[in-house]
């Protein structure tokens, strides 16, 4: 088992290869780099053994389903107890032989692959700087809410390519859009949640960013108020099962809201980076009412932590709409780089070293025979 400052070095040691990886895939525009890019971030995370919040929690339902009869497997899924996407998962590696890794893997794997398809539509020239930055913000959320965090990734990609053929006034093909969403449920059923989002290009486009923007700054702060009022409100009068009420305060909200701060802050400030037309910018038209729109689901971390935890879908926009500003600015290229990676890397030691989140230190691995 390595220390907490090893560990530190591991961490950024890996990233580091995986981003040098991805430059050299985009530079020389091979794909079998980011591939390798890939596959090193999947056996990466899929080797840990009690890295991360909930890895012992996954090990012992692999272990649980792995020794029961199918029947009850498919008791779990039929009455919602777990999606689909992890028992299939785990029935497999276990019919295989193999250990939990197997499941380990194979959601880090469509975590990974995801965030690069993301990148890859929001700058295909510098998606690796953006996946660098992801991989230090958003990537190790997936120690802990994995089978969230695949959902996210997936979904994050859809909406990508919503924006993205909204600019370019391109049909969206709606067919790979509903596959999208449709595997992302059976990853996680949180996913339900953020279909509303989906809706926010097509109102964007109906009464403009700048409207869009105050409809949802102003939900952010209804929600921040109200949200626990309403909720106490719908369990009284039995429109919401108590059992369900539970569920979603079994993680207890906080003063401390990260993602409620950087989306409210991010926010602001590109509001008032374009609020005059001559610095308008047609992606970040979009991407504004979106983060703003983040900040309305994250302030329900306030109250629910487990259901605040959506707001983590739009981190790989936040993080497009800081790089579109600073690549606004005249600082030289390296420069925008370099700063983008302070901040990120700020963040990780603050959010993963500091705070502890996730519990990512120390990071120790299955090899030497223990699972």
């Amino acid at each position: 088992m390595l220390n907490e400052y090893a560990s530190f070095f591991v961490y950024l040691l890996m990233f580091a290869i995986v981003t040098f990886l991805f430059y050299l895939g985009g530079k020389r525009g091979r794909k079998t780099y980011i591939i390798l890019g890939v596959l090193l971030l999947t056996i990466f995370a899929g080797i840990r053994y009690t890295t991360g919040t909930d890895t012992a929690t996954y090990n012992k339902f692999y272990d649980e389903v792995s020794n029961e009869p199918i029947s009850h497997s498919i008791d779990r899924f039929m009455s919602g107890e777990m999606e689909p996407f992890i028992i299939i998962v785990v029935r497999l590696g276990s019919s295989l032989g193999f250990g939990s890794w197997f499941m380990f893997g194979i959601f880090a794997f469509i975590t990974a692959y995801f965030l690069y398809r993301t990148a890859w539509i929001l700058d295909k020239k510098h998606f690796w700087v953006l996946y660098g930055v992801f991989l230090l913000m958003v990537f190790p959320n997936s120690f802990n809410t994995m089978r969230q965090m695949a959902a996210m990734s997936v979904l994050s990609f859809a909406l990508a390519g919503i924006i993205k053929r909204h600019i370019k006034d391109r049909r969206v093909r709606y067919t790979k859009l509903i596959l999208s969403i449709i595997f992302a449920i059976t990853l996680h059923y949180a996913s339900i949640a953020l279909l509303p989002v989906f809706l926010i290009p097509y109102i964007t486009n109906k009464i403009g960013y700048r409207r869009a923007f105050l409809v949802f700054g102003i939900l952010a702060v209804i929600i921040a108020f109200l949200y626990g009022p309403a909720l106490n409100f719908l369990v009284e009068s039995s429109l919401l099962p108590v059992k369900h009420y539970e569920t979603f305060m079994d993680t207890e909200g906080s003063l401390l809201n990260f993602n409620f701060i950087i989306c409210a802050i991010i926010a602001i400030i590109a509001a008032f980076h374009y609020r005059s037309r001559k610095n308008n910018n047609p992606v970040n038209e979009n991407y504004l009412p979106i983060i703003t729109a983040g900040a309305a689901y994250a302030a329900i971390g306030f109250y629910s932590g487990y259901l605040g935890r959506l707001a983590d879908f739009f981190w790989p926009f936040a993080v497009m709409m800081i790089w579109n500003i600073l690549n606004e600015t005249k600082e030289k290229p390296l420069k925008k780089i370099a700063i983008m990676y302070i901040i990120a890397l700020a963040y990780f030691i603050l959010a993963f070293v500091i705070m502890g989140t996730n519990e990512l230190f120390p990071y120790n691995t299955i090899i030497g025979g223990v699972k």
